[in-house]
């Protein structure tokens, strides 16, 4: 019986042309891997530093509205570009205005802090393009 069992184990036709090409395949898939997931990595890191890059220049504007003294220290910044840019025509019209005071939502505020009130929104705008 034991003679028989491996009679019928020899007798599979054993094709040497399948497993070259089944190691072909593996290796050529395997270099493909090595080359392309460094790629993958960098590109992944490089927008995930772009986006912390984008909540750094966010929490920047933010803390700049709420620190500077008046308007002007404001558009004197080097971030005041990057808040002009992200201004609508309507905005940019009211930032240029010089009314003493303005009525926002039946309270009467100062110019300066209406002023405040649009680039703030402007920066909500912003963040919300940027980070969502």
């Amino acid at each position: 019986m034991e003679k028989d069992t491996i009679e019928a184990a020899t007798s599979i036709p054993f094709d040497y042309w399948s497993v070259v090409i089944a190691a072909f395949a593996g290796l050529l898939s395997g270099a493909i891997a090595s080359l392309v997931a460094p790629w993958v990595h960098y590109f992944i890191e490089k927008r995930k530093k772009g986006l912390e890059l984008k909540a750094e220049h966010i929490k920047d504007l933010k803390l700049l509205i709420d620190s500077e003294a008046d308007l002007k220290s404001i558009k004197l910044s080097s971030i005041w570009p990057v808040i002009e840019e992200s201004l609508t025509e309507l905005e940019r019209v009211e930032v240029k205005n010089d009314v003493v005071t303005v009525m926002a939502g039946g309270l009467e505020v100062s110019q300066d802090e209406f002023k405040r009130q649009l680039l703030s929104k402007a920066i909500y705008r912003l963040e919300k393009k940027w980070l969502h």
